[in-house]
Formats: structure tokens, C-alpha cells, sequence
């Protein structure tokens, strides 16, 4: 089976743990990485033996297949169309970009392109939750009556961090918030009829913790809780008529226990490997969207997103 050969955008601590996971992709091969810090650019490549690319065009004009792209969120969308318009897949870390527009603006490039174009929701491919999904949605916990999901980490306050500058899509919901949004999605795949949110920010206006309530026509109740000023339960519990599932870091899970009974999963490396593998999958079958991390799955969470910041206040500059 041929390689496909990977380029980074980005040297930051993703970029350093996915280029760490690659080798345990089989045929993938990382064949370059760029970024904005030159010095830091050559570290990861002498760390990685891959080549170091002084510029972003460079990168995207070499033979690489694919771009992973692992700058802040706020840079998503220039990078995602520097390499689409390259004519190079795109893996694009989480959240694909700053809200919905900018989304759009991704997508419609990709394919207006044909090209391949992914926001890397890694939760999706873990062993762990791909079984948890086919659980579900066999009936094994009977009807869906309540989801609770929380990510929650201490981090100190710095005005000019990417948690916290509103200019690079600071704040607790884009940073993890989206997961719980995400992997109830995955379990529901259905719009909530309501929801209810509340969340207290920071002095530079982004959201330091949010939480909410969803409601769907299904009977469901979705409660979801983010932050990153407190350390929270950080687990997923999906309750049935029939039986219960409990996720531990639900986000990069290892195990997950149905009905008092735990099932784990052992395999190397931190679990990129997983998102790496479809991306790669999807580009030797030849088709331009991965059947599981749809554009639409993408697009529905950054509505969600979308609504909840409007009910708390958070607006970025990208909104304008």
C-alpha cells in the first residue's frame, strides 16, 4: 500500500504529539513542517528527521498529500486555504475555524477544489467511543433519557494566551467545550429543541467556564459543562431505560464501563494514530469527505457553538 506523506502547519504541543502518533499509522510518512517560529520549525524537524520548510509555501508546494493543520484557532481559516487552494487534503484541528462563516468559507473552498478537508475531531475514531456508538445505537441502553459531559482544567490567567484573547478565539467553549457538544451529537444526531446556557467571563470577555442544558424532541436531556479556570468530573455518562455508560476522558478514552462492567483498550501513543488513519483512508478510496466526521457534524457543532456564545456575550472579532 503506498505512503501518504503528511506536512504540519504548526510546532506547538498538538503538532508535536500527532507527529509523535504518525508512526504508529501504517504508511504514513511525515515529510515536512513549517511554521511561524523558524528556530522552532527546525527543532521539530530535527526531532522528527522530516524536513524543515522555512515558509508556508514551500510546505504546500512540496509532495506532501496532506496538511495537518495545528495553528490556533484563529488561524485555521488562512491555513486551511493556503493548502486547499494548493491542492492539498486538509486536516484541521479542532474547532475548524472561528464560527460558522469561516466554517463555510472552509468547505465551500474544499469543494470548489475537490479536495479533502477534515476538522480533526479525534474523539470520533477512538476504539473506545466507536464501540460506545455502535452500543447506543443497537439499543443496548434502550431509549436515551440523559447525557452529562464536562472538560474542565485550571490554567492561570494571561490576557495574551490563546485561552484567553478573544483575537485568537480564546475561551473555555472553542478549547473544550467543544468535545461534550461533539460526542453528544455523535450518541443523538438530532438538533436539540431548547437550549439554556450560562457561563461567567473573563476581563478580556471570552468564556472562563460555560454550562448548559439541551433538550431534545426525543425526550433526551443533554448537560454539558466546560472551563478553563476548574477541574472538572472530565467523564461522559450516558444514562438509558436500559443500562448506563460512563466514559472516563471521554475525549481520548482508554476504557468506558456499561453496567458496572469495564472494557479497556490498549494500544501505543496518544490515539492521533485514529483521525490519521481515516484521513488516509479516505484518500486512497478516493472521496472527499470522511463518512463519520461529516462537513455537516462539523457545521452543526459550531451552530451550537454559535448559539450558546450569543446567549452569554462572548463575541470575537471574527464575528464582525
Amino acid at each position: 500500500m503506498s505512503k501518504i506523506r503528511w506536512g504540519i502547519i504548526g510546532t506547538g504541543k498538538i503538532a508535536l504529539r500527532f507527529a509523535s502518533d504518525l508512526q504508529y499509522a501504517p504508511n504514513a510518512e511525515l515529510s515536512g513542517v513549517a511554521g511561524r517560529n523558524l528556530p522552532n520549525v527546525r527543532k521539530f524537524a530535527e526531532e522528527f528527521q522530516t524536513t524543515a520548510f522555512q515558509t508556508y509555501d514551500e510546505l504546500l508546494n512540496s509532495d506532501a498529500d496532506v496538511i495537518y493543520v495545528a495553528t490556533p484557532h484563529s488561524s485555521h481559516l488562512e491555513h486551511s486555504l493556503r493548502a486547499i487552494r494548493a491542492g492539498k487534503a486538509v486536516l484541521c484541528e479542532k474547532p475548524f475555524a472561528i464560527n460558522c462563516s469561516q466554517t463555510e468559507k472552509i468547505l465551500e473552498a474544499a469543494k470548489s477544489k475537490n479536495v479533502f478537508v477534515m476538522e480533526a475531531m479525534w474523539t470520533r475514531f477512538f476504539p473506545a467511543i466507536r464501540e460506545v456508538l455502535s452500543l447506543v445505537k443497537s439499543g443496548e441502553l434502550g431509549s436515551i433519557l440523559r447525557i452529562e459531559t464536562s472538560f474542565g482544567y485550571e490554567s492561570s490567567f494571561d490576557p495574551l494566551s490563546r485561552i484567553f484573547d478573544p483575537a485568537l478565539g480564546g475561551g473555555s467553549l472553542l478549547d473544550v467545550g467543544i468535545y461534550p457538544l461533539a460526542l453528544t451529537h455523535m450518541l443523538l444526531e438530532e438538533s436539540p429543541a431548547e437550549i439554556v446556557a450560562s457561563g461567567k467571563l473573563s476581563s478580556t470577555g471570552v468564556d472562563e467556564s460555560v454550562s448548559w442544558a439541551m433538550t431534545y424532541s426525543s425526550g433526551t436531556r443533554f448537560l454539558g459543562e466546560s472551563s478553563v479556570v476548574n477541574v472538572l468530573a472530565n467523564e461522559a455518562v450516558i444514562t438509558g431505560s436500559d443500562g448506563e455508560i460512563r466514559i472516563p476522558q471521554f475525549w481520548c478514552p482508554k476504557e468506558y464501563t456499561l453496567n458496572g462492567v469495564t472494557r479497556s483498550f490498549d494500544f501505543p501513543g496518544r490515539g492521533f494514530q485514529f483521525e490519521a488513519l481515516e484521513v488516509m483512508r479516505c484518500l486512497r478510496e478516493g472521496i472527499m469527505e470522511s463518512p463519520l466526521q461529516t462537513h455537516a457534524n462539523s457545521l452543526h457543532v459550531m451552530r451550537q457553538m454559535e448559539s450558546i456564545r450569543k446567549m452569554i456575550g462572548v463575541r470575537y472579532p471574527q464575528d464582525l
